[in-house]
């Protein structure tokens, strides 16, 4: 018996132990949490909003005549007005094509919605790209496959 409360003496307290692997872990998990916030703002900025999107809603290819139903939304803080619609063929020609927006005037503000009816000549369509300039003057494009 006597041996065995020797030993038990030498060894080290479990308070103490809890107290090094605390005084351990506290500061990694601040290390940690940090680097995770730095990842998360990286990943925040990689992944932007465009500021205008834009759905195919119709599309019908009549006689040589491609004609085409497009929703846009605006998610910046500007608004947007169309200033051209082209169609791309799969040879890589353009072609300037007619359109008419709902709500007439082309003007998209922001969080809100426009319809984009276009109708062109085309043999065998496969982009159409719509040209919007900001109420800044800024002008972008959105890209819409067929």
């Amino acid at each position: 018996m006597r041996a065995r409360s020797r030993r038990m003496r030498k060894g080290v307290s479990d308070l103490i132990v809890v107290l090094v692997m605390a005084a351990i872990a506290i500061p990694v998990a601040f290390a940690v949490q940090s680097w995770l916030q730095g990842q998360a703002s990286k990943v925040s900025e990689q992944t932007a909003i465009p500021e205008i999107s834009g759905t195919l809603t119709s599309k019908e290819l009549r006689n040589g005549t491609l004609t085409v139903t497009i929703k846009l939304k605006n998610n910046s803080d500007s608004d947007f007005s169309v200033t051209g619609v082209n169609i791309v063929g799969s040879d890589g020609t353009t072609t300037a094509a007619q359109y008419s927006t709902i709500p007439a005037g082309g003007t998209v503000s922001p969080g809100q919605t426009l319809v984009i009816v276009a109708t062109g000549s085309v043999t065998s369509p496969q982009l159409v790209v719509v040209t919007l300039t900001s109420d800044a003057g800024a002008t972008t494009t959105v890209e819409i496959p067929l």
